[in-house]
């Protein structure tokens, strides 16, 4: 989707493209295979909520 961009460099934030907005982070299957993800993920889906409430008001 990020047309070759490094995902942990782009993680936890959100992105748009073609009038899309997204929002980075690792698949949740990968902390199964590198536990040290987890917190990265964990990281990223409080940034997520923060910013969605921050979107709903």
């Amino acid at each position: 989707m990020l047309g070759g961009s490094n995902i942990t460099k782009n993680h936890g934030k959100i992105v748009k493209k073609n009038g899309n907005l997204y929002f980075v982070t690792i698949h949740p299957a990968a902390t199964i295979y590198n536990q040290s993800l987890l917190q990265t993920l964990k990281k990223d889906m409080r940034t997520l909520v923060k910013t969605l409430n921050g979107i709903k008001g």
